[in-house]
């Protein structure tokens, strides 16, 4: 039975740079008003002007925005794993693409080998049959037909022999 190996891939660098980048510019633009006390802004007059109930709008305010910039942080963060995913799940559909491509052309070579060789294949039909008539017994002929392996069981095979080669020679 064969071992299906999986192998975990790294993202692009340009996709981790991007993501890097954007978390950064993210940083920079937020992380300024995240500790910023804003009676040295707006001026202490206008932040001792406010009502209690004001003020406390302006708290739950500032403490969402800080909470918008922890989501955004973290989908910052999230982006190039995300990327990756989708890449390696377009690069499975194209594989997949390939293979069936491979198959339709295989198929349509077997198609015309046999659409070749028919000429041949009838007369030495015909030629067993006449032989057989001569010689007064029945003389019996069969061809058969067996397709070409597969993509698959080529690479299969292909690895097994690399494989044998690695063990027969242990110093490399």
């Amino acid at each position: 039975m064969a071992e299906v190996v999986t192998q975990v891939t790294k993202p692009a660098e340009f996709i981790e740079a991007a993501g890097k980048t954007y978390l950064t510019d993210l940083q920079k633009g937020i992380g300024a008003y995240k500790g910023a006390d804003l009676s040295k802004t707006l001026g202490p007059q206008f932040i001792a002007g406010l009502d209690p109930l004001q003020q406390q709008g302006f708290g739950q305010a500032q403490q969402l925005a800080q909470q918008d910039y922890a989501r955004n942080v973290q989908l910052a963060q999230q982006a190039p794993a995300l990327a990756s995913s989708q890449i390696a799940g377009l690069s499975t559909l194209g594989g997949m693409s390939q293979s069936q491509r491979q198959a339709e052309l295989s198929a349509q070579q077997q198609l015309a080998q046999q659409q070749m060789m028919q000429p041949l294949t009838a007369a030495q039909q015909y030629g067993a049959g006449v032989a057989s008539l001569i010689a007064g017994y029945p003389a019996s002929s069969m061809q058969q037909v067996s397709p070409s392996p597969s993509a698959l069981q080529t690479g299969i095979s292909a690895g097994a022999t690399l494989a044998g080669l690695f063990r027969a020679f242990p110093g490399n």
